[in-house]
């Protein structure tokens, strides 16, 4: 989560956006690599379309300057790759442990890591950015809370590619309510990333 507000503070919502949200994938790989799901040939295909993708996302200008990732959008690609993780860890505690359990364990695991920052970093103070904050922390835990109670019934490839919709309306935003320029370069990327995403997630939901 650090690592993508981080990014986009620097690559935009748009982009940071897109590229925190390739974690499905990586939820994908890791959660096979667990036992907990089976990676099909036609999944695994899928997934390499979708790295393909990230190819074109995370090329700047492909052709001018080469294959030039930023660091800001590496350490975007990182925080996607642990978020994937984490969601297959969260699968597999679904096992042993509750909702609520799992999600106190990542609140007190995050507060912990991000006190000391927090703390020192400084920032705005007032009523309204105390106000914005807080509802920034409610409107984070729900939407957590749904995600993990979710991962109970559906398979962490479905679940997490549910959503998807997320990068698309951050994009939106970013475009139309902070006037961020996304390119399309960056666009038809996040289109073949999010377009496997789908193929895989109606490929969870056919019936075999």
């Amino acid at each position: 989560t650090y690592l993508y507000f981080n990014s986009i503070s620097v690559i935009g919502m748009g982009k940071g956006s897109l590229i925190a949200y390739t974690y499905p994938i990586f939820a994908a790989i890791f959660t096979t690599m667990m036992g907990g799901e089976k990676m099909t040939v036609r999944k695994a295909i899928w997934v390499a379309v979708a790295f393909a993708g990230m190819v074109l996302l995370l090329g700047d200008k492909i052709g001018e300057n080469g294959f030039a990732v930023s660091k800001a959008e590496a350490l975007g690609l990182l925080g996607a790759l642990l978020s994937g993780m984490a969601v297959a860890f969260v699968k597999k505690l679904h096992e042993t442990d509750s909702t609520y359990a799992i999600f106190f364990a990542q609140c007190m695991g995050g507060f912990w890591i991000m006190i000391l920052p927090a703390t020192y970093a400084g920032g705005a103070n007032g009523i309204t950015a105390g106000a914005m904050l807080v509802g920034v922390g409610l409107l984070a835990a729900a939407g957590q809370l749904t995600m993990t109670e979710s991962y109970k019934t559906l398979p962490v490839t479905s679940g997490s590619l549910l959503t998807m919709l997320t990068p698309v309306f951050s994009t939106l935003i970013g475009v139309i309510a902070l006037g961020e320029l996304v390119t399309m370069q960056t666009i038809v990327g996040g289109l073949i990333v999010m377009g496997a995403c789908v193929a895989i997630l109606l490929g969870d939901r056919a019936p075999t």
